[in-house]
């Protein structure tokens, strides 16, 4: 099964990608900031990170920046 990261601080639009996402088969890991997605991107691989960019606690090109330091996954800012 295919693993999404999605990474925002608002938990509305956690759980709307969240359902979508699990609705077309995906498993969903979510992260509330993007200091929480650079850990889970140590030790998880993913196939795809949809990255809030909206995110108050996070800047979230520095995140970008730092996930495609430690990985190739692809990406989708919302």
């Amino acid at each position: 099964m295919d693993t999404v990261l999605v990474v925002a601080d608002t938990p509305e639009i956690q759980d709307l990608i969240h359902v979508y996402l699990r609705n077309e088969g995906y498993f969903v890991i979510e992260a509330a900031d993007g200091l929480e997605a650079l850990d889970l991107i140590k030790s998880i691989s993913f196939e795809l990170v949809i990255l809030d960019t909206g995110m108050l606690r996070t800047d979230s090109i520095q995140t970008c920046t730092e996930i495609w330091k430690m990985s190739n996954t692809p990406m989708i800012l919302i």
